[in-house]
C-alpha cells in the first residue's frame, strides 16, 4: 500500500526552507535513517518497499548524507517493533551529538494508517497486527510521537518523509470488545513505562499520545518539515513512483526543501494522471 503522491504538510512555519541539498563541506553533518519494511506476516507484503528505501539511500548518499554509524546511507529493512524503535532512538542520538546546523533526514516506506478520532498517523513495524480491539499505541509508532522526540534537538533541521498509507481505521474497530480467549499481539503501553513497548528507555512521550507537548517552540529547538506520499485518508499503492521521483530530484541537488517537495508533487501528479491512477 505504499503510495506515491505529492501531498506534503508544513507543520511549523519556521525557516527550514533555507536548507540546500548541495551544501559544501562544513562542520555541520547530514545524517539519514532510511527504513523499508516489506515483510509483513499479518498486514500483507509490500514487495517494492525495499526498492523504495534503496532508491532514497543512494540519492541521499550522493548528496553528502551519511548513515547513523556508516559513511554511506544504508537502508534498514524489515524492522520489527524492537528494531524499529532502536533505529529511531539511534537516529535521535546521532542528531543530538551532531553540531549545530546539522540536518537529519528520516524516510519510512511501509504500511501506515490513520486513527479516526484524532487523525494521528501511525507507521507500522513488520510485526504489527490490526485486529478488533487492538491498541495502535501498542503495535505501531505515532508520527506525532516521533516528531516530539526529534524536535527537541537544538538548532537542527529535520526532514521526515512517510511513504505509506493514511487511510482511517474506524474507532469502533479499535474499541471493539474482544473475548479474552481471542489472542491479540500486544506489547507494553507507553504509560507502563516501556517507551514504545521497548525496555525502559524514556523517550519523553506523553501517555498514549492523548496529550501532546504544547509548550512554546523556541529558536533553539529543531526546525522540521514533514512530507507524506499520499493525501489524508487515502490508501497507497505498492509502487516506486514517489520514491523514484523524490530520489531523482534529490540527486539534482539544487532544491531547498519546499521547492523539492513541490516539484516532486507536481511530477508525481502528472505521471500518475497519465497512467489513469491520479495520486495527490
Amino acid at each position: 500500500m505504499i503510495v506515491l503522491s505529492k501531498a506534503f504538510q508544513r507543520i511549523l512555519a519556521i525557516p527550514v526552507f533555507v536548507f540546500c541539498l548541495t551544501w559544501g563541506a562544513t562542520a555541520e553533518e547530514k545524517i539519514a535513517l532510511v527504513i523499508g519494511n516489506t515483510d509483513y506476516p499479518e498486514l500483507g507484503e509490500l514487495p517494492l518497499a525495499k526498492n523504495n528505501a534503496e532508491q532514497l539511500s543512494d540519492a541521499l548518499t550522493r548528496v553528502g548524507f551519511k548513515g547513523v554509524a556508516t559513511d554511506d546511507v544504508e537502508p534498514t529493512l524489515d524492522l520489527d517493533r524492537t528494531l524499529m524503535a532502536d533505529r529511531i532512538f539511534g537516529f535521535s542520538s546521532a542528531l543530538e551529538a551532531a553540531p549545530e546546523g546539522s540536518v537529519g533526514f528520516l524516510y519510512f516506506a511501509g504500511h501506515g494508517i490513520a486513527r479516526e478520532r484524532r487523525g494521528d498517523v501511525y507507521i507500522m513495524p513488520t510485526d504489527a497486527v490490526l485486529r478488533p480491539g487492538v491498541s495502535l499505541d501498542d503495535v505501531a509508532f505515532p508520527v506525532a510521537d516521533i516528531v516530539q522526540l526529534l524536535k527537541e534537538h537544538q538548532n537542527k533541521t529535520i526532514i521526515l518523509v512517510f511513504d505509506a498509507c493514511r487511510n482511517v481505521v474506524p474507532e469502533s474497530f479499535l474499541n471493539a470488545v474482544v473475548p479474552t480467549d481471542v489472542a491479540t499481539t500486544r506489547t507494553r503501553n507507553v504509560d507502563d513505562g516501556g517507551g514504545w513497548g521497548v525496555d525502559t528507555r524514556d523517550v519523553g512521550l506523553l501517555q498514549r499520545g492523548f496529550k501532546r507537548d504544547r509548550s512554546a517552540f523556541t529558536k533553539e529547538r529543531a526546525d522540521y518539515f514533514i512530507a507524506f506520499s499520499t493525501s489524508p485518508d487515502r490508501y497507497a499503492f505498492d509502487s516506486d513512483l514517489f520514491s523514484k521521483t523524490l530520489a531523482a530530484e534529490i540527486k539534482k541537488g539544487q532544491h531547498d526543501v519546499l521547492s523539492l517537495f513541490k516539484t516532486v508533487g507536481e511530477r508525481v501528479a502528472a505521471e500518475s494522471r497519465e497512467s489513469g491512477m491520479l495520486q495527490l
